[in-house]
């Protein structure tokens, strides 16, 4: 559960990273 927990913690973070990044 923690682990699947935490990989969707990453792919969201992922997401934000990439929308932050063609932002600039």
């Amino acid at each position: 559960m923690g682990a699947a927990r935490l990989a969707q913690i990453f792919s969201e973070g992922e997401g934000f990273l990439s929308r932050a990044a063609t932002s600039y």
